[in-house]
């Protein structure tokens, strides 16, 4: 023990000598409570990481805001359209900004968001240079990631590896990034990922990784504005038609409601369905801006026989799984051509858009015969065409889209986002979508997790009444004019949300929320002929403070409390507690949590978002009774070099297996280990 001690000592004493600071990935509360929205209507975390490396590239090239324009302030993801536009109006009637305090004369910004934005900005004098393709290629910055985790605990697809339903591969999970930046300008890259259980140099992937991806990104050169080629994402408007990117929905931030991205974007994350393989160009002519995308990519799918006896695809498959000979079998059995076109003309305060996309598949499309899917996408082909708009006059932006499918059916959305007072804004949004409507790659401000079936109207306030207090309210209102998947009837619902948030110092921040909804949903216990619906109602109630007791040391903890109340009632509860050392110009820094939590089943899960290497971040779905602990370590010995230590483990206390089907695993605990190596140069 003497001997480890003297150890630890000496290499604790090595990464004092080499005192470079790690980077510190800090995630806005905001953004932490967007994901967790997201992991429980989707139920699974997202692999989509684009945002953490915007941060990460804005921490280390903060954006200047005497040279951003309107795309680039969109890239942030923290400011809404009515404070990007206030800026920079204010820009324009009194020039360049000379200090950062200077922001809070700009209207809808206050201090919370000004202190949000600090470390991703910078005020500097306006100076442009000559940005040549030789210099781009030459002056910009290398990296590479190594990433491996794995579960501890052996699941019951990796017991027998030789049988024909287990897993083929290794349970170890593999992703290696290589990346070339320059500024905002130019990026170009690699990304190899395996998934836990998939074969790696070895079986079906004797060349390596599962997956490949590859892109190459450019900005203004000339008059073409963006220039994808590879993998890449397209969004479009409001969502009624495309949006590939990372997409949130209601959240404390109320008037965070339209979304807002450029059309084009780089993709090299490790999801394997959501973005476009082949070429992406955006041109812009003084007020008129046109991009144009070509991709074709083969997609995982189930295969069935369709009503002739042909074989048509029943459902597509997103997860990225090939770990098992059935899993294998889907693997790229459909081929997809798409296509699209978007004209933009943009003016002072106000811009109009035309969009269209189109596709083409190999095999047609058929989903199963269920009354949930009378009007779901059919055939081998498939198109959509859209308007968006927006519109800003002094305090009051305006936005919408109008979509069409190629069945003529209509979707409509349109907001409003409006600054009543320097301490009051409110936001609308109301949407109206034919129950015929069909999109192929859409995500839009609904209920729905895709824009369909559903009319509402969502109302959000954000109230500021004195500098240290924020009151944040929304209440969302929509009804499904069709059948949904477990629900077999028209139905409707509604949701309300209140926020207080107290910030009486830089040091302190508490938060306590308070979210009720009420939807409609099949009676499983029904045993009539006839089915009928009954309303399941859940409340969330949380508390949550981040203290800075010093400039090293965090302190945060969280409490939550859910009640669900339908055909059967549950109840659920927690409670954590973390602790973050990050010690100025030292190589090293430390997080730890420690949880506790007791729900009634799986229905009353609750989410936490919880933090991790850099890059990543963990939102696991908790349920049952038991406690879970993770310890963050990350050092970086030399310049160049970052490494990442996770060590993150659940104990249940009510039950003697966890998981369900391959992944079942015999015992009370499921502990995972994660490595990440990071060297730039």
């Amino acid at each position: 023990m003497k001997r480890k001690l003297t150890i630890s000592m000496i290499i604790l004493a090595a990464l004092q000598f080499f005192a470079h600071p790690v980077f510190s990935q800090d995630i806005p509360v905001q953004l932490q409570q967007q994901l967790e929205n997201f992991a429980h209507a989707n139920e699974e975390e997202t692999e989509d990481d684009a945002y953490w490396q915007q941060l990460e590239k804005f921490s280390r090239h903060p954006l200047n805001l005497n040279l951003a324009d309107a795309e680039e302030l969109k890239e942030l993801g923290i400011l809404n359209e009515l404070q990007i536009e206030n800026l920079l109006r204010y820009r324009n009637l009194f020039g360049k900004l000379v200090d950062v305090h200077e922001l809070q004369a700009v209207p809808s910004w206050y201090p919370a968001l000004i202190r949000r934005l600090m470390p991703f900005i910078t005020i500097a004098t306006a100076f442009t240079a000559k940005e040549g393709l030789a210099k781009r290629f030459r002056q910009g910055s290398h990296s590479f990631l190594l990433r491996v985790a794995q579960v501890l605990e052996k699941s019951k697809g990796f017991e027998n590896p030789g049988a024909g339903t287990g897993y083929k591969g290794s349970p170890q999970k593999i992703v290696a990034r290589y990346r070339y930046t320059y500024k905002n300008l130019l990026q170009f890259g690699w990304l190899g990922d395996k998934d836990a259980g998939e074969s790696f140099f070895r079986g079906v992937q004797r060349y390596g990784f599962d997956f490949n991806s590859f892109h190459l990104f450019a900005r203004k050169i000339g008059f073409v504005e963006a220039l994808a080629v590879g993998d890449f994402t397209v969004n479009i408007g409001q969502g009624l038609i495309h949006w590939q990117s990372l997409s949130f929905k209601k959240s404390g931030e109320t008037m965070a409601v339209k979304k807002q991205s450029p059309v084009l974007r780089p993709y090299n994350s490790a999801g394997e369905f959501n973005f476009h393989r082949g070429l992406g160009v955006t041109v812009r002519k003084k007020k008129i801006e046109v991009t144009g995308f070509i991709s074709f990519r083969k997609l995982s799918a189930n295969l069935e026989k369709g009503a002739a006896q042909h074989a048509v695809v029943s459902s597509f498959q997103t997860s990225g799984y090939h770990r098992t000979t059935a899993e294998i079998a889907r693997k790229n059995v459909l081929a997809q051509f798409a296509a699209g076109a978007i004209a933009r003309y943009k003016a002072a305060g106000w811009q109009l858009g035309i969009n269209t996309v189109q596709y083409k598949f190999s095999i047609p499309v058929e989903k199963r015969d269920e009354p949930y899917n009378l009007h779901a996408i059919k055939g081998d082909d498939w198109s959509n065409y859209s308007f968006d708009y927006s519109y800003t006059h002094r305090n009051i932006h305006l936005f919408g889209e109008a979509a069409m499918d190629k069945n003529l059916h209509t979707a409509f959305i349109n907001g409003c986002l409006i600054s009543l007072d320097s301490r009051v804004d409110i936001s609308f949004v109301h949407r109206r979508l034919a129950k015929e409507y069909q999109a192929m790659t859409a995500s839009a401000f609904t209920e729905n997790a895709s824009p369909s079936n559903e009319n509402g109207l969502y109302t959000g306030l954000s109230i500021r009444p004195a500098p240290c207090w924020k009151l944040d309210a929304f209440a969302d209102i929509y009804q499904f004019p069709w059948l949904k998947y477990l629900v077999g009837a028209p139905s409707y619902g509604k949701e309300f949300f209140l926020q207080l948030t107290c910030t009486p110092d830089k040091k302190l921040e508490i938060q306590t929320r308070l979210t009720r909804s009420c939807r409609l949903a099949d009676t499983p216990a029904n045993t009539t002929v006839m089915n009928y619906l009954s309303a399941v109602q859940r409340t969330v109630w949380q508390i949550q403070t981040n203290y800075i007791m010093s400039t090293a040391f965090t302190f945060r903890s969280r409490l939550q409390l859910l009640w669900l109340n339908g055909n059967d009632k549950e109840n659920g509860f927690s409670f954590y507690i973390d602790g973050i050392y990050k010690p100025s110009l030292k190589p090293f820094s430390f997080s730890v949590r420690l949880q506790y939590f007791e729900t009634s089943g799986y229905n009353s899960r609750l989410y936490a978002y919880e933090n991790d290497v850099l890059y990543s971040g963990g939102i696991p779905a908790l349920f049952g009774t038991g406690y879970r602990y993770y310890l963050i370590i990350q050092t970086k010995p030399i310049k160049q070099l970052s490494l990442g230590l996770r060590y993150a483990a659940t104990i249940y206390t009510s039950q003697s297996v966890i998981g369900t089907g391959l992944d079942q695993i015999t015992g009370a605990s499921k502990r995972e280990i994660k490595v990440q190596l990071l060297y730039t140069f």
